[in-house]
C-alpha cells in the first residue's frame, strides 16, 4: 500500500479528510532528505504552492507525528528534525548537542541497552525510537584542541 493511500485511510479513520494541503506536504516529504527542519520542508512547499502556510504545515506534521508517519527528532538547542517513517523506517539516533549532527543507527545496536532496561528495571523501552545525546567526534576533537 503506497504512503498516501495509507495516510488517506487512517485519516479517514480518524473523521479527517486528505485536503489538497496534506497531500502536498506528503508528497514533499517524500522528496525531502531525512531530518529535515520545519524552516526546509516549509521552503520546499512553498515552492509547489504558496496556498500552504506555516500553521498548516504544523499541524500537518502534528497529525503525521500522531498517525506513526513522521519521526520527530529532538535535537535540543537546535530544534526539531522530521523524516518521513515509510521512506526511512523508525531508528535510533544519535545527535551531538554541540553541532546538532544527527547519525541514524540500526536498532539491532541497541537492543542490548533495551534488554539490559528491561531486565534491571522491568522496562520495554523501543530501541527504534531512541534518541540519545551527546557530541560527536570532530566536536570531541575540536575540543580537545582548544584545551
Amino acid at each position: 500500500m503506497s504512503c498516501e493511500k495509507a495516510f488517506t485511510e487512517a485519516l479517514r479513520a480518524r473523521g479527517f479528510r486528505f485536503t489538497p494541503q496534506r497531500e502536498m506536504i506528503l508528497e514533499v516529504l517524500h522528496h525531502t532528505p531525512a531530518h529535515s527542519t520545519v524552516e526546509e520542508i516549509y521552503s520546499q512547499v512553498q515552492e509547489v504552492s504558496s496556498r500552504v502556510d506555516i500553521a498548516t504545515l504544523y499541524r500537518t506534521l502534528e497529525l503525521l507525528k500522531e498517525l506513526e508517519f513522521v519521526n520527530v527528532i529532538d535535537v535540543g538547542a537546535h530544534g526539531r528534525r522530521y523524516e518521513l517513517v515509510g521512506v526511512n523506517p523508525p531508528h535510533p539516533h544519535l545527535v551531538c548537542r554541540s553541532c546538532g549532527s544527527i547519525l541514524d543507527l540500526d536498532p539491532e545496536e541497541l537492543f542490548p541497552l533495551a534488554e539490559g532496561l528491561d531486565r534491571a528495571h522491568g522496562f520495554e523501552a523501543e530501541a527504534n525510537r531512541l534518541t540519545i545525546l551527546g557530541r560527536c567526534a570532530i566536536c570531541r576533537a575540536d575540543l580537545s584542541a582548544e584545551l
